[in-house]
């Protein structure tokens, strides 16, 4: 709601912890309730709606604000991550996933050392299989395939 400065952000009670393969629909169930019925999920877990007009730009972003707070990640998948779940992330990202966007003819660059891994990783400047991937993609359909076929992190991570 930064955007709009001046826009009331109501008083909203959580309604449940939801999971990460749960968090787009619950998200997109909630903006179709509140109006916005042009909402869908894609296939990349992501949320997309199109609002019509600038004049529901700010009703949208109270609305997003309000199904965040009732429908917000578990806290369990939000805590910093320890040391072993870093290098739990690494070894997936060198043994599963870099194999399985090389099969798909990507080129993924050299994984960088366990220890520099570890190092950058939670300041978002660590090495991931999927630098350069989107820019190798053409279109929104063969993004989400990509990932669907080698998805960006381990689907059992923290369960």
């Amino acid at each position: 709601m930064s955007q709009h400065p001046n826009a009331q952000r109501p008083d909203v009670e959580l309604i449940r912890y939801v999971q990460p393969n749960e968090s787009a629909s619950a998200q997109a169930d909630c903006l179709i309730a509140a109006g916005f019925v042009n909402t869908t999920v894609t296939p990349d877990g992501g949320v997309v709606t199109d609002f019509g007009s600038a004049a529901q730009a700010e009703p949208f972003a109270i609305a997003g604000y309000t199904c965040r707070v009732q429908y917000p990640l578990d806290p369990k998948y939000t805590a910093p991550l320890t040391n072993a779940e870093v290098m739990f992330i690494y070894d997936y990202f060198v043994e599963e996933l870099t194999p399985c966007l090389e099969s798909e003819g990507f080129s993924v660059t050299a994984a960088q050392s366990r220890g520099k891994f570890a190092e950058t990783y939670e300041s978002g400047t660590a090495w991931h299989p999927y630098e350069g991937v989107i820019e190798s993609t053409t279109t929104n359909e063969q993004w989400w395939s990509i990932n669907a076929r080698c998805p960006q992190m381990p689907t059992d991570f923290r369960d």
